[in-house]
């Protein structure tokens, strides 16, 4: 399984910069593997939140 993520930023000047992105773009599901969890897969290895966006701006002195 491979999970992909994307960000792009812009700087407006040295001092002040914005960025967003996702992650896991393309929503896949982790796979069905019967565990002692209640999550029905491997929790730590596969994500089981789905896509999620960030956005993240920044200042600088």
């Amino acid at each position: 399984m491979t999970y992909h993520s994307a960000q792009v930023k812009y700087a407006f000047n040295k001092q002040v910069d914005f960025a967003v992105g996702v992650d896991n773009l393309f929503d896949k599901k982790p796979p069905f593997i019967q565990s002692y969890t209640d999550a029905n897969t491997d929790t730590m290895t596969y994500d089981l939140q789905g896509r999620r966006w960030h956005v993240r701006a920044g200042y600088r002195w």
